[in-house]
């Protein structure tokens, strides 16, 4: 399995692409050939494209594979700004729906009510010789 993002998913289509001639061949004619790669006992077939016609793809035809933006600073910002807007106020509401538990807040509500109170139990049943430390 080969993956890539950009020219990386280029590069590894290209590199993984069988060769269609080679695969048309007899096995007679494959002999003839230059033998399959082999890494660690696997045989793999000639690869439809190498690294110098790949190179060459990218020297002719880059400019229709990179096509120019023609939208603009200004444009690319204000789309930017209305997907963060519009997935920044589902995720809000879907957060808002899922998430709003009442008994989950009555939970919480309650813990927060219980560390308080150790906190004070804990101010109470200081020892005499920790007394003075804790005062600044």
């Amino acid at each position: 399995m080969t993956a890539g993002t950009s020219t990386g998913s280029i590069l590894a289509a290209g590199l993984s692409y069988p060769n269609a001639t080679y695969e048309a061949m007899t096995v007679a004619e494959k002999a003839k050939e230059l033998p399959l790669a082999e890494v660690n006992g696997t045989q793999y077939a000639h690869p439809g494209f190498f690294a110098d016609g790949l190179i060459n793809i990218y020297a002719k035809m880059g400019d229709q594979i990179f096509v120019p933006n023609t939208l603009g600073f200004g444009w690319e910002f204000l789309w930017f700004l209305l997907f963060i807007g519009v997935f920044g106020a589902v995720g809000w509401f879907l957060g808002i729906h899922l998430y709003d538990n009442p008994e989950d807040e009555k939970a919480f509500k309650a813990l927060r009510n219980v560390i308080s109170n150790n906190k004070s139990i804990k101010k109470q049943q200081t020892p005499k010789h920790y007394e003075g430390k804790n005062e600044a």
